[in-house]
C-alpha cells in the first residue's frame, strides 16, 4: 500500500514539473513575441509634443474606437484618442479622419460618438470617414486598406495598442506611423497592458495568415 502510494506521489510530481515546464514555454513565447513586436516598432510611435516631424501626406488619420460610455459619449481613451487624432488633423497630416470601431449594434455606436464629437470641435463632417465594421484591431485595420483603399496612415491610439496596430498594418503592407494618444494615466491600464500581452499574440498570427474580416463590404452609416 505504501510503495502504490509512493508511486502516486512521484507520478503526481513529475506531472507537475511536466506541467510547469510547458507553462514556462509558452510563457517564454509569448514574451519573445511581445519584446520583437515592441522591438520593431517603437521607432514608429510619436509622442504628441512630436507632432511637427509628422509629414503631410497621409492619406488618413486612423483612430481606432476602444468603447463608449452608457450614455454615448467616448470613455476616456476613446476621448483622448479623438482629441489627439484632431490634434493632428489640425496640423495637417492629412485632409482625412478614418474613425473605425464597433457600432455594429444601434444601441453601441463607437464610431458615431467619435464623429460628433469631431464634429463638435470643428471637423468638416465632409472630411470624416466611419466604418462602424471595424470590430477589431485587426479588421480596422485590414478594411482601412482592403475596403476603403488607404495604403499610408497615421495610427492614432495609446502607445501601448499602437505597438500591435502599427505591426498589423506594415504586414498588410501599408505603410504606418502611430501617434500616442494617452494623455493621462488611465485607472484600468494594468489590466488593458495585461491584455495587450495576449493580444499582440492572436494578431501576430492574424497578420501571417491574413484572414478576411467578418464584414468586407463598406458600412452604412444608418445609425447616425
Amino acid at each position: 500500500m505504501s510503495n502504490i502510494f509512493v508511486n502516486n506521489k512521484k507520478l503526481i510530481l513529475k506531472s507537475l514539473m511536466f506541467m510547469g515546464f510547458v507553462v514556462a514555454l509558452v510563457f517564454l513565447f509569448v514574451l519573445i513575441i511581445n519584446v520583437n513586436i515592441v522591438a520593431i516598432t517603437n521607432n514608429d510611435i510619436y509622442m504628441i509634443d512630436e507632432i511637427d516631424q509628422i509629414s503631410d501626406d497621409y492619406d488618413c488619420i486612423l483612430i481606432l474606437g476602444c468603447g463608449v460610455n452608457a450614455n454615448g459619449k467616448p470613455t476616456p481613451r476613446l476621448y483622448d484618442r479623438i482629441m489627439t487624432g484632431l490634434e493632428a488633423y489640425n496640423s495637417d497630416c492629412s485632409k482625412i479622419i478614418f474613425v473605425t470601431g464597433d457600432s455594429e449594434e444601434p444601441d453601441y455606436t463607437e464610431t458615431v460618438a467619435m464623429k460628433n464629437t469631431l464634429i463638435e470641435n470643428g471637423v468638416d463632417e465632409q472630411n470624416i470617414i466611419c466604418d462602424g465594421y471595424g470590430l477589431s484591431t485587426y479588421e480596422s485595420i485590414w478594411r482601412a486598406k482592403n475596403i476603403y483603399g488607404y495604403n499610408k496612415i497615421l495610427i492614432v491610439s495609446q502607445k501601448y495598442h499602437l505597438n500591435r496596430a502599427i505591426y498589423i498594418a506594415e504586414h498588410l503592407g501599408l505603410e504606418a506611423i502611430g501617434l500616442d494618444a494617452a494623455l493621462k494615466t488611465y485607472s484600468k491600464q494594468p489590466y488593458y497592458s495585461f491584455r495587450e500581452f495576449f493580444a499582440r499574440i492572436k494578431d501576430m498570427i492574424y497578420s501571417e495568415i491574413q484572414p478576411n474580416p467578418q464584414y468586407t463590404e463598406k458600412w452604412e452609416d444608418i445609425y447616425e
